[in-house]
């Protein structure tokens, strides 16, 4: 995401540029179009001299939150970076088991095994390549206990009323996206937590499983943050930023 946003600003940039040529009264065609073919090779000059990540997150460590269920998480460290790869040690083979958005910080592996011990390593990636891999986070599962209080602290999805997630809902990855029209407000999101001893908190409100919980928006961006409570007491955060888009009737005049 974070190239994405370098691409968008140069391609912003050359428009710009163009546009103020235009203004100043350039004194030719054939000299706008020298002007152009400059911004563009600079456009792409800038481009090309991307450089892979040099350094792997830092402080990568895995807790174990369950019998069934570890969270990785990390400290972010370069600037360049538009993706995050995670792996898994199987067999005493690394195997790669998610590739994340460069905004996350945190990623819960479920489905795991009891009593077992499990080995995650990560490193940063964008279009030129890849920084080295972190030293390993090693953590083991807790043992079963069936009888014990659910400590499952993950949902199942995220409904909202108006728009959608950008991204496909994973229970293991935390952070999301969404965007809505200027007239969409308030929306309504619905959280369904994956057991259904665990209870919702949104914005630190405690609110009702499954049931629309009325958000009013703010123009821009709007961190809204989920705390789900296990039966045991442990808790998971997720976040969802979502973006209420400008009144479009303003815009155009």
């Amino acid at each position: 995401m974070k190239i994405v946003r370098k691409k968008l600003k140069s391609i912003i940039a050359m428009v710009l540029a163009i546009l103020l040529l235009l203004i100043s009264g350039c004194p030719s065609p054939i000299d706008l179009y020298d002007e152009v073919e400059q911004i563009v090779r600079q456009s792409q000059e800038d481009e090309a001299a991307v450089q892979k990540p040099s350094t792997p997150p830092s402080n990568f460590v895995a807790t174990v939150i369950s019998s069934s269920q570890i969270k990785l998480s990390w400290s972010v460290i370069g600037d360049n970076e538009d993706s995050f790869q995670i792996q898994v040690m199987v067999a005493d083979v690394f195997q790669n088991l998610q590739t994340v958005d460069a905004d996350c910080k945190e990623y819960i592996h479920i489905g795991l095994e009891a009593s077992t011990t499990y080995i995650y390593r990560i490193r940063a990636t964008n279009s030129a390549g890849a920084s080295p891999w972190s030293s390993e986070a090693v953590t083991t599962t807790l043992a079963d206990n069936s009888s014990a209080p659910s400590q499952d602290a993950t949902i199942s999805s995220i409904q909202l009323s108006d728009g959608s997630l950008a991204e496909e809902f994973n229970p293991a990855i935390t952070l999301y996206h969404a965007s809505v029209l200027f007239d969409e407000n308030p929306i309504g999101i619905s959280v369904f937590p994956s057991h259904d001893q665990a209870t919702i908190e949104i914005n630190e409100e405690s609110v009702s499983p499954a049931q629309p919980h009325e958000l009013f928006l703010d123009v821009g961006s709007n961190l809204v943050t989920i705390v789900v409570t296990a039966q045991a007491g442990n808790t998971l955060t997720y976040t969802v930023d979502i973006t209420r888009l400008e009144d479009s009737t303003l815009s155009a005049l």
